[in-house]
């Protein structure tokens, strides 16, 4: 919980892509890049990240295949929904909810 709680704050890029998908709805990897002006490395291993602890999903293109599309999952919206302090409970009912993945 804690432990979630700190990989997204000290990862570069996971707040940007999480208030981008938040603000904006379904994305685009090249729309996040054009949005948040970080290097792509960087937003890609954001969005891994967040992948890894069920905030977000990678759906690939039907016509391009390597396009993905990111979007955040309902644990997602409900995490940036909510004040930063309340963010540890939010992952811990998660995590014992047993929806992770």
């Amino acid at each position: 919980m804690t432990h979630e709680l700190t990989r997204i704050s000290k990862k570069a890029g996971t707040l940007d892509v999480l208030v981008s998908l938040y603000t904006e709805g379904e994305l685009g990897m090249s729309g996040l890049y054009r949005m948040i002006h970080l290097d792509r490395g960087t937003i890609s291993s954001a969005v891994v990240l967040l992948k890894s602890l069920n905030l977000v999903t990678l759906r690939k293109g039907e016509l391009f295949p390597y396009a993905q599309t990111v979007a955040l999952t309902a644990l997602g919206r409900r995490l940036i929904r909510r004040p930063v302090f309340e963010w540890p409970s939010i992952l811990f009912e998660n995590e014992v909810g047993g929806t992770r993945p």
